[in-house]
């Protein structure tokens, strides 16, 4: 065997021995869009992202993109409908059984359970004097 093949062996045995090809089991498979999620948008989209233009909506996939506060604000602001209603569902109130005061403020009651109510001014509710509870106290003023 001539010197040249015996080198070349060797140095194809220590290449060989020393590339750490990347494993591909440690990276996450990509399936979203990164800029379409964080920003809108995306300068492929005229060629055809090869990655999905959706929002997760459930939280730990929100956070393996990088979505630390949740569903970011220009999709909250183009899909207003979707969280209005699904933070009104979530509330326990719908937007079919809640009421409309027609009474002002002032005048409707506190209570839940009585919202139409008048608010009728009493003794307990207008409380005492504070010159007289002052005077009473033994305080001169």
């Amino acid at each position: 065997m001539p010197i040249a093949d015996i080198s070349q062996t060797q140095i194809d045995s220590i290449v060989a021995a020393s590339s750490n090809p990347a494993p591909t089991s440690l990276r996450r498979q990509k399936v979203y869009c990164d800029k379409w999620i964080h920003d809108g948008t995306c300068a492929f989209t005229q060629l055809g992202c090869k990655y999905k233009h959706e929002m997760p909506l459930d939280k730990a996939t929100q956070m393996s993109l990088g979505l630390n506060h949740g569903t970011p604000k220009w999709y909250k602001l183009k899909h207003q409908d979707i969280f209005r209603r699904r933070d009104s569902l979530s509330s326990g109130s719908t937007l079919t059984n809640s009421p409309i005061p027609t009474t002002p403020r002032k005048q409707a009651s506190w209570r839940h359970g009585d919202p139409m109510t008048p608010i009728q001014p009493t003794k307990a509710t207008s409380g005492p004097n504070l010159g007289e509870f002052l005077k009473q106290s033994g305080w001169n003023c």
